[in-house]
């Protein structure tokens, strides 16, 4: 059979530009499927196992078996710490006795005597009133006054200060990310014991002081540093926000360390094993771990379940991800070619940078190698993407990147709370000792400090003066502004303190 092209010559070019049309699509659509292919490799995926049924990488089991290497239930710090705050710490998206069952733990009991948040203790007892000024973040200045709700919170909360304590003597924390149900990104991974973590350590903060109010010494040193251990162990999980809050409990346990430094109820053998103590337990782990173990694999999972679950899908998921979304229809992404292992091999690229960045030996190298990284790629975790955009490998950028710059500084200022702590209990000995603070901090080696820890943003001395009442020290901070100690919030790494009334000696 003979096919006659029409005699009109407008009607054969339709017909000419409508095939080539045709063959552009099916080639455009064929390119589409071609670049939804990954190829498992240390530039692509990173990890090559373990996989999933389908041959792609198993990132979610990937995490737990790298974190949960060497934990048993008897190391484990979360056993004990699930058991103080019960299962309404552990995410409802996964099976409940799943989790249990794989830390070697019992299954929760249907009622338990759980840790109760503060705002949902209030809400229990609506006839007692906190006091205005409790911020369970922030300390009072010595003396302090404790309302009736916070101490009945705190009295009410003995069992479960109890099991956190036992579980701050454990070296592991390891609770799975996966117990048998299969997120479809990561990204879904909810956290729900952060929050009650937290408030672990400002309970047990806030029962310091008042154990020394009641000159309970022992018991005070007690709780600072069983919420000190507490962030030590939440900081070796693989996420930033985890590492985050644990830089919060830190600083604040600090905060609360330095409020009781002052009441004068410490003696100088007290003080100075508050210092040895602090030095013992050390600097929170590096953000880089979780960078590299964390965040990276977040975003490697999320670009590999794209490239699977199709465009339509894609794009449905992008724009959950970000705050306006793609601009354009998302079935439109079925003729937009993702360039997914490009794409793969850009994240790597950037968290390699970072890491390089954060490994840098003092703050002021790793601040210039993280902003000269961050200079290279489009930080805009809340702008809309273009489907043009999608056709480069940099578009990961908008969504995964974090903010180091915010994550550095926060990390530098827990490690500068903790030194100024440790010097603040060497202040209160040498007080006891001499009657009077130093009039400079070269008084302090090295007969009580073998060295004076200097200012990590500045590599510089601290600035410390005596003053009339007791002294001032403080370090510059991440603003790099001398703002004499005015600023007191847990933002600014200074310490500033009152003399006490009267030292024991």
């Amino acid at each position: 059979m003979k096919l006659h092209l029409p005699r009109r010559r407008v009607w054969r070019v339709a017909i000419y530009l409508g095939s080539f049309a045709l063959v552009l699509i099916a080639a455009d659509m064929a390119l589409v499927q071609m670049r939804r292919k990954i190829h498992p490799g240390y530039d692509t995926t990173r990890i090559v196992a373990p996989l999933q049924p389908d041959g792609s990488i198993d990132y979610l089991r990937a995490v737990d078996v790298r974190f949960g290497d060497g934990v048993t239930p008897e190391n484990n710090a979360a056993i004990p710490l699930l058991q103080a705050l019960g299962p309404q710490a552990l995410t409802p998206r996964q099976p409940l006795n799943g989790i249990t069952e794989l830390l070697g733990m019992p299954p929760f009991p249907s009622q338990g005597d759980y840790f109760v948040l503060y705002k949902d203790y209030c809400k229990q007892h609506p006839e007692l009133t906190p006091l205005e000024s409790n911020d369970l973040n922030h300390p009072q200045p010595w003396p302090i006054k404790v309302d009736e709700l916070t101490a009945r919170w705190i009295k009410d909360s003995t069992k479960s200060l109890a099991f956190a304590t036992e579980a701050s003597k454990r070296p592991r924390f390891f609770i799975p990310f996966y117990a048998g149900y299969r997120y479809e990104t990561m990204i879904e991974i909810l956290l729900p014991h952060l929050s009650r973590i937290k408030q672990l350590g400002s309970a047990l903060n806030e029962r310091a002081l008042i154990r020394l109010s009641g000159d309970d010494v022992a018991g005070f040193r007690e709780d600072l540093m069983t919420s000190h251990r507490l962030a030590h162990l939440l900081a070796q999980r693989p996420t930033l926000i985890e590492r985050m809050v644990a830089v919060a409990i830190d600083r604040s346990t600090c905060a609360f360390t330095r409020v009781g430094l002052t009441s004068g109820k410490l003696n100088r053998e007290q003080a100075r094993a508050m210092a040895v103590e602090l030095a013992a337990i050390g600097d929170l782990p590096s953000f880089a771990v979780a960078v590299d173990q964390g965040e990276r694999v977040f975003a490697l999972d999320t670009l590999q379940t794209l490239a699977k679950q199709g465009p339509v899908r894609a794009g449905q998921l992008i724009n959950a991800f970000t705050d306006q979304g793609i601009s354009g229809m998302p079935a439109l992404l079925r003729f937009v070619p993702i360039p997914y292992e490009a794409a793969m091999r850009r994240v790597n690229h950037y968290e390699d940078g970072a890491l390089a960045a954060l490994r840098e030996p003092t703050y002021s190298k790793r601040l210039a190698a993280l902003k000269a990284s961050q200079e290279q790629i489009q930080l805009g975790h809340t702008a809309s993407l273009s489907m043009w955009d999608l056709t480069s490998p940099k578009w990961p950028e908008q969504l995964f990147a974090p903010a180091l710059l915010q994550v550095l500084q926060k990390e530098v200022s827990a490690q500068m709370e903790s030194r100024l702590t440790q010097i603040a209990s060497i202040l209160a000995a040498f007080k006891s000792d001499h009657g009077v603070y130093p009039a400079t901090l070269t008084e302090l080696s090295p007969a009580y400090l073998a060295v004076v820890p200097i200012d990590l943003f500045t590599d510089k001395p601290l600035i410390y003066s005596r003053t009339e009442k007791g002294y001032l020290l403080y370090s510059i901070g991440p603003n790099s502004e001398d703002d004499q100690g005015k600023k007191d919030d847990l933002d600014a790494s200074y310490l500033s303190a009152a003399s006490p009334t009267s030292q024991p000696r």
